[in-house]
């Protein structure tokens, strides 16, 4: 099966899907049912092949006390963050380098996630089958220098978070890498060089590596809009005070999924899932390169994951409620 560009909330809920049935969300007539996704099998994931450098004695690996990956921890009480989380989310933001950057954090069943997605400009998006490999190191290093940045600018990172989740793209946003990493495996200073990077490469645990060249992008179409111009739509719906509301935008060589997450209230969610996925769904029917899908978060205004839901393109474009599917729900 082929790999698809899906950070570490997917491989959870998939976890849970093993464990116990998926819930959908109550009857509220006229408003449409959504119906419960398909379990579908998640792909193997391989180790990113060993480079030809080795690693200096500055920064020695050392595996966590706890082996990974772990058991995941069954839902409880939701953890009691030490700092404020806009205020992180604000500082961390201020911290990206690149133009194009998404910093956000969720909880789902016990562990807290903070996600960094960022565009890199040094990707090929043209990247030929002889540069995949090229792509994919460059990747890989620049997702771990930007996760020990997020570290070193707030110890929070370090306080709050279970695992740092980078998702690198190219400027036409196709995946290159996505991992996690715990911030106690990274070190306290922030490191660049090739050994060093390596080292912590082999700590992380890798969710997607670009494995096929991408498809060429087709020239826009008369009335499409790009991701920029889209994005800055899709955030007039929510209010600006919100630091949890992200959108960010992938292609692997499955899918091309715009990811989307916001916060709601328990009492109010049905009204505000439906409400909020027609409004996503009018400013991404200009979008170019067309989406495949929409996969969306709901969390509540801790953070944590209420609901997780799948929408295609057809579904999409029709602005059919009825074919949204929920794939978590808490």
């Amino acid at each position: 099966m082929k790999k698809t560009l899906k950070y570490s909330i997917v491989l959870a809920i998939a976890i849970l899907l093993v464990i116990s049935g998926c819930g959908i969300m109550g009857e509220a007539a006229p408003t449409p049912e959504i119906p419960t996704a398909a379990v579908a099998s998640e792909p193997t994931v391989e180790p990113t092949p060993r480079p030809t450098f080795y690693l200096p004695p500055t920064y020695t690996p050392e595996a966590s006390p706890t082996p990974y990956p772990t058991s995941t921890p069954m839902p409880g009480a939701p953890r009691k963050y030490t700092c404020d989380m806009d205020q992180t989310l604000k500082n961390l933001k201020s911290k990206v380098k690149y133009d194009q950057a998404v910093v956000l954090y969720n909880e789902l069943m016990g562990r807290s996630y903070l996600l960094i997605w960022f565009v890199d400009p040094d990707l090929n998006p043209a990247a030929g089958e002889n540069e995949i490999a090229a792509n994919n190191e460059l990747a890989m290093q620049h997702g771990l220098i930007v996760s020990q940045e997020m570290k070193a600018a707030d110890p929070c990172v370090s306080q709050d978070f279970d695992l740092i989740n980078p998702v690198v793209v190219d400027k036409n946003y196709n995946g290159w890498y996505s991992a996690e990493i715990k911030p106690g495996d990274l070190p306290d200073t922030v490191l660049t060089d090739n050994e060093n990077l390596y080292g912590m490469s082999l700590l992380a645990q890798t969710g997607y590596k670009r494995e096929k060249a991408p498809t060429r992008l087709k020239a826009a179409p008369a009335g499409s809009c790009t991701w920029p111009e889209a994005n800055e739509a899709l955030h007039q719906h929510f209010s600006s005070a919100r630091e949890n509301v992200a959108f960010y935008y992938v292609t692997d060589e499955a899918a091309t999924t715009l990811w989307a997450q916001w916060d709601s209230q328990p009492e109010m969610l049905q009204f505000d899932v439906l409400a909020s996925l027609m409004n996503i769904s009018e400013e991404m029917l200009c979008l170019h390169p067309q989406p495949t899908q929409l996969i969306f978060e709901v969390t509540d205004s801790r953070g944590v994951v209420l609901l997780v839901g799948l929408w295609e393109w057809a579904g999409i474009k029709a602005q059919d409620l009825n074919q949204v599917q929920v794939v978590y729900q808490k």
